[in-house]
């Protein structure tokens, strides 16, 4: 089984709810990267990572 395909996307939200242990900042924003990896045997999976802030933002670009 080999890597076929992958995708990485950058999502951003607005961080005015708590998420997990990550306390809101009002008016501010979380980056959200997905990761889908496809095989050549059509096993799919999806990552997810987030930061506060926009801090992600750099990363998205390196996965690609």
């Amino acid at each position: 089984m080999k890597i076929a395909k992958s995708q990485v996307q950058m999502l951003h939200a607005p961080a005015d709810e708590q998420l997990v242990d990550v306390q809101p900042q009002a008016g501010g924003m979380r980056a959200f990267v997905t990761v889908k990896m496809m095989t050549d045997e059509g096993v799919e999976g999806i990552g997810v990572t987030f930061a506060p802030g926009l801090g992600l933002s750099p990363m998205a670009p390196a996965l690609k």
